[in-house]
């Protein structure tokens, strides 16, 4: 199914146990903790679901000095 694929990360506010073994975990929020803290009140509904869209305007990445190259682009062999 084309264009089916997902991904969800989360930005941990506090311990969450039961995801524990589940995910993978990187990455470390290292400056603007107050927006995070921002984010976990926002009003959600049964599900956990954000009542209004909440988007990220910018993410920055540290690489600490190391350059990647830009990701390749395969042919999908499904195609």
């Amino acid at each position: 199914h084309p264009d089916s694929a997902g991904s969800q990360f989360f930005i941990m506010h506090k311990a969450a146990p039961y995801l524990d073994g589940q995910y993978a975990a990187f990455g470390k929020v290292i400056e603007g903790m107050d927006v995070v803290n921002k984010y976990a009140t926002v009003k959600t509904n049964a599900s956990d679901k954000p009542l209004e869209d909440v988007k990220m305007q910018s993410v920055t990445v540290e690489t600490f000095g190391v350059d990647y190259p830009e990701p390749e682009t395969v042919e999908d062999p499904f195609m």
